[in-house]
């Protein structure tokens, strides 16, 4: 994750959040948590600014209640936004599911359960293919496996689990195994479209 101000957070924020309208999202979006990130960034720009200009900020600009919201909007909004440009190269149809389940979920991580852990499940599974794409190597995202990477001739099939807690890693092991295992023992080939294998498009 990139150290940035809060305007290229923002300016980044805006730039999947057009993407998800681009894709038909705009229902989904009305209700995402990440228009509640985006208020909380122009608050956090608009506290900057009055500070830059010598202007005494009260502690009572943003309560300790509110705190929790503002730094889960700037890590969330800062890890959704270095996904853009990635994000820019997908196949549509592939990604759109992908961006509707991230749009969800409550806006504190505290607050999610079983039932509602998809949307920063699939934001892991996004900002993954982000990294491996921003290094260069061809990223595709897909259902079963979650995305592949082509290295050479050899293509390496991951299937993304998000541990809830760090006691239960040993738990995902065996699950994302035998799914890759299933996977491979159909040999489906997966074609690589020349427009979405590198970054930037090429």
């Amino acid at each position: 994750m990139n150290r940035q101000p809060y305007e290229g957070v923002l300016a980044n924020l805006d730039k999947v959040l057009t993407l998800c309208r681009d894709r038909g999202l705009d229902g989904d979006l009305s209700t995402s948590r990440f228009l509640d990130y985006r208020r909380c960034l122009e608050r956090l720009i608009e506290l900057s600014r009055r500070n830059a200009a010598g202007e005494t900020i009260t502690t009572e600009a943003l309560a300790p209640d509110d705190q929790p919201l503002y730094l889960t909007a700037l890590v969330e909004s800062t890890e959704i936004g270095d996904t853009a440009d990635y994000l820019g190269t997908c196949e549509p149809n592939s990604l759109r599911p992908k961006l509707r389940d991230v749009l969800r979920g409550p806006p504190l991580p505290m607050a999610e359960d079983k039932n509602s852990n998809q949307a920063r499940n699939m934001m892991f599974e996004l900002s993954l293919a982000a990294k491996l794409w921003s290094v260069g190597l061809p990223t595709h995202l897909g259902e079963h496996p979650d995305l592949w990477v082509e290295i050479g001739k050899r293509k390496l099939l991951i299937e993304c689990k998000r541990p809830s807690d760090r006691r239960t890693v040993k738990d995902q092991i065996g699950p994302a195994r035998k799914q890759l295992i299933r996977q491979l023992a159909r040999e489906v080939p997966v074609e690589c479209s020349p427009k979405f294998c590198s970054p930037g498009g090429a």
